[in-house]
């Protein structure tokens, strides 16, 4: 990215401010363009009031930043970098700095890429706090081979993964409690939405959630629905999206199924497409989404059999057949358009 010659030695931040400057490192890891001397919300802990100011480099010294609400005295770039990572050493954080802005001074491959905290929008109402969260911080990396045995039993390959913006993660940085590492019997996946906004799954965690939900709640596989279109359905899961897609059909899916979709985005789906379905789960809270909500937005529905499965994703799980699935959503499209007619 930089152009630089990579060499295969440790690099220092003196180094790395040569060839970026400092206020775009600092813009890169807040997410946002950075001015000295203004204040930002802090992401290192719940700030309420923006009390976070950066500035400029000052004779030997390199740009420091000073928490206005939380410190006695200035802090380094390099070390607010270090504890936003939640790294100690300072080899370790000029290491992650290069790998993170494609600097090219060490000859590495790049093992991981920090998908950054991204800030707050620029212009908040600071009476309402309901948006104000910590972020966790997901350290991603190249997808391994359980991560391609995982997604492939439910029919949904690398590319799809990439064209929804999931990637696999190596470690979270909580914002509260112990972090969490990949591990070949428990794999990370980060849904990442743009923004703050995303959601990490767990698939095969055993004790606690399996889910984490940062940012604005958001309406999964919305940004790569097409303008218009004959159909689009309405899933439960971002799982059910990406398998759906690789069948050749358009879907979105809300956060889960109880928080169901804007009645203005429902209307506007049906100004941009000829029909607009509902697939929720055969099981009782989607058998009861279902209800509800085939009411409120005055749209058809359609289900698995019970004997096949409560969803397609699971289906494919079973039958490893991508024709098979194909074939039920099919006949269960048909059947509504015979019952429209």
């Amino acid at each position: 990215m930089w152009g630089f010659t990579g060499r295969e030695n440790f690099c220092n931040y003196r180094e790395i401010i040569q060839i970026v400057p400092e206020i775009v490192i600092i813009s890169f890891y807040m997410g946002q363009s950075i001015v000295y001397g203004q204040k930002y919300r802090s992401p290192l802990r719940v700030d309420n009031k923006p009390s976070l100011a950066f500035y400029p480099p000052n004779g030997r010294y390199t740009a420091s930043c000073f928490d206005f609400s939380n410190s006695t005295k200035p802090t380094r770039v390099v070390n607010f970098i270090g504890e936003l990572l939640k790294i100690k050493d300072y080899k370790e954080i000029c290491t992650q700095i290069n790998r993170d802005l494609e600097i090219g001074l060490l000859d590495l491959e790049p093992e991981f890429k920090t998908i950054r905290f991204d800030g707050y929008d620029g212009e908040v109402d600071l009476s309402d706090k309901s948006h104000i969260t910590l972020a966790a911080m997901c350290i991603t990396q190249s997808f391994t081979k359980r991560d391609r045995l995982f997604w492939g039993s439910f029919g949904i390959s690398l590319p799809t993964l990439e064209f929804f913006n999931v990637y696999s993660t190596s470690k979270v940085i909580m914002p509260v409690g112990d972090n969490i590492l990949y591990r070949n019997s428990c794999p990370i996946y980060t849904y990442h939405f743009g923004g703050p906004s995303k959601k990490i799954y767990l698939p095969t965690r055993r004790t606690g959630s399996r889910f984490f939900n940062y940012g604005e709640v958001v309406v999964q596989g919305i940004k790569q629905i097409p303008e218009k279109g004959d159909l689009i359905i309405i899933t439960k899961s971002l799982k059910d999206v990406m398998l759906l897609y690789e069948m050749g059909y358009t879907s979105i899916a809300p956060n889960s199924e109880t928080h169901g979709l804007d009645i203005n985005l429902i209307n506007d789906l049906k100004k941009r497409f000829k029909l607009v379905v509902l697939f929720f789960d055969n099981d009782e809270p989607g058998l009861k989404a279902t209800k509800i909500f085939s009411e409120i937005y005055e749209i058809p529905s359609i289900l698995m059999e019970k004997e096949q499965s409560k969803d397609i994703s699971d289906y494919f799980y079973k039958t490893k057949s991508i024709e098979a699935c194909k074939k039920i959503i099919k006949n269960l499209i048909d059947s509504i358009e015979i019952d429209l007619s």
